[in-house]
């Protein structure tokens, strides 16, 4: 009996690649529509696509996706560096200067976190996104918004298929062997 393929969008990985991505996408699609019309993105809107990057980057580390992991940090620096520049904090805020907020993330736990994926060194990188959440929790309280809470590492996912067991007999009888008279084609075949 043939197994059948996996369908593209049930693979594991598809699925923790094309939600982050498609929300990505259209989060995108609506910050490039703002600014094609000199709307500058909320921050809320930025903040969200981090948020499902970030969390994307936590899996893609606990199932060492290096592709995955490099894509996500390259994402992020450059919403770190263009769009939360230009974003428009919400009103409780208005009079809160966030630069050194983003400044100092991006040149501390961030660029630490950013160098563990670039180096593909895993000890690092779950040290470092553990500090990196800590201080998105950190500036949620600074903020206002202690409620938002960035989670840690996901746990390992899974291996996924299934594992062969070694044979093991189970019961003194012997097996039920084919009558003797009985031969396949394949059985009489002599090993190469």
């Amino acid at each position: 009996m043939a197994r059948e393929p996996i369908p593209r969008a049930a693979h594991p990985r598809a699925r923790r690649f094309l939600v982050p991505a498609l929300t990505g996408l259209v989060l995108g699609l609506a910050a490039a529509e703002a600014r094609a019309h000199g709307i500058p993105p909320r921050l809320a809107t930025v903040m969200t696509e981090v948020g499902e990057r970030f969390a994307s980057l936590g899996g893609a580390i606990a199932a060492r996706d290096d592709d995955l992991a490099r894509y996500q940090v390259r994402q992020i620096a450059e919403i770190l560096e263009r769009d939360m520049v230009l974003a428009t904090p919400p009103r409780p805020l208005y009079g809160m200067d966030l630069e050194p907020l983003r400044t100092g993330f991006r040149d501390g736990p961030w660029r630490a976190l950013q160098n563990a994926v670039d180096n593909h060194d895993l000890g690092a990188a779950v040290t470092t996104f553990e500090g990196a959440a800590a201080a998105c929790n950190e500036c949620h309280r600074t903020t206002g918004v202690p409620f938002l809470t960035v989670p840690g590492l996901p746990a390992a996912p899974k291996a996924s298929g299934k594992t062969r067991k070694p044979a093991t007999k189970t019961s003194a009888q012997p097996a039920p062997s084919a009558p003797a008279t009985t031969k396949s084609k394949v059985e009489s075949t002599p090993a190469r």
